[in-house]
């Protein structure tokens, strides 16, 4: 048997918390801190309350020390369960009493096993990154390359590495049609 809930609601309560302080040498507000913990929760001093617990001399009723009540207050928060659902797998007959005050109701239905979609959207998502990244790699590849060839034909001396190549037979045939009009 399984059991799941169905859904959760959130609620606030208040918290309480009082502490006392004694063989305080004035009533001062100072001597009492501002927040305290309860159950991981911040409480704020909401409220002191001054106590005289001694006079100085027999015969004065001016006070030398007290004792502070003080009271801490805050909200804390906390989740309930809104119902549940129970799943029991059985076979055979199924019968059961019990006197109470809750009720429980069953359903019985047959339920088919869910079958996951294909995921389309992440298999995309996929296939488009790595299309990215390969094409980003010979991308690189080709500018690696063409670097190294440009860099290749300045290293030795060649002062066209940058200029487009020639057809070089027929600059020749140029050149020697020049030098036969010059000789004849």
């Amino acid at each position: 048997m399984k059991a799941k809930e169905t859904g959760t609601s959130s609620y606030s309560y208040q918290l309480k918390e009082t502490k006392e302080y004694t063989g305080l040498d004035r009533n001062d507000p100072y001597y009492i801190p501002k927040t305290t913990e309860k159950n991981g929760v911040t409480l704020k001093l909401a409220d002191v309350k001054w106590t005289p617990i001694a006079s100085g001399a027999e015969n004065s009723e001016v006070p030398s020390l007290y004792q502070a009540t003080a009271l801490y207050t805050g909200t804390a928060w906390g989740s309930k369960a809104d119902g549940y659902t129970v799943t029991a797998e059985y076979t055979g007959e199924v019968s059961r009493m019990t006197e109470g005050k809750v009720l429980y109701s069953i359903v019985y239905e047959e339920v088919q096993p869910e079958e996951e979609p294909f995921p389309w959207r992440t298999t995309g998502l996929v296939i488009l990154a790595v299309g990215i990244a390969a094409s980003a790699g010979v991308g690189l590849f080709y500018l690696v390359l063409f670097r190294k060839k440009r860099k290749a034909g300045k290293a030795l001396g060649d002062p066209y590495a940058d200029r487009p190549k020639l057809h070089r037979p027929e600059m020749l045939r140029a050149m020697d049609r020049g030098s036969e009009e010059n000789e004849g």
